[in-house]
């Protein structure tokens, strides 16, 4: 059985910051449409009212679920570096050129790249797991939970890097070029 996700079509465009803007917009009203991505909270409940020995239906369920919901926050770093960069561009009358540039292409190098990587290599030991033997809810938890690290260190390498872009930004400021 496979664990991958369902892949979705999506628009084509051919400006790279037009696409990541739609890609965006489609990630957000896929979570609040018939999709709705479950909070941590919820597929912690989901998880922990699997069976001992899980259905692979339930298995590949939550994991969907999990496997959003880590891809999401990845979105949610960028949106706050975003909305951290307009409200600096607004108040200090700031800019930095290739700002969203830099961080779209972050994203698209741990996003895009690395995460499914990691996504992919995890669904391989959940499928090796699974023809193996029935696997545990537990056995089950302990991939997610290793899953969901991987995924919390490519979004902390994410956000520094993120962090380095408002930094340039704040260097502008003219009370900053005193020092």
């Amino acid at each position: 059985m496979d664990f991958g996700k369902p892949k979705k079509k999506t628009k084509k465009s051919n400006n790279k910051e037009e696409v990541y803007e739609n890609e965006l917009k489609e990630v957000q009203e896929n979570i609040e449409e018939d999709e709705k991505q479950l909070t941590e909270e919820e597929i912690e409940e989901l998880m922990n009212s699997l069976e001992l020995h899980p259905q692979k239906s339930d298995i590949r369920n939550v994991w969907w679920q999990v496997c959003g919901n880590e891809e999401n926050k990845f979105y949610d770093v960028i949106n706050h570096f975003f909305t951290l960069y307009d409200e600096i561009k607004h108040k200090y009358k700031v800019k930095k050129d290739d700002f969203r540039k830099n961080i779209w292409a972050y994203f698209d190098e741990m996003a895009k790249k690395q995460l499914p990587e990691k996504e992919t290599s995890f669904e391989k030991q959940l499928n090796d797991l699974v023809k193996e033997k029935p696997i545990t809810k537990d056995e089950f938890r302990v991939l997610t939970e290793k899953y969901k690290t991987a995924c919390t260190e490519l979004r902390e390498e994410l956000f520094s890097m993120c962090q380095v872009e408002i930094a340039q930004v704040m260097m502008q400021l003219p009370w900053w070029k005193g020092y």
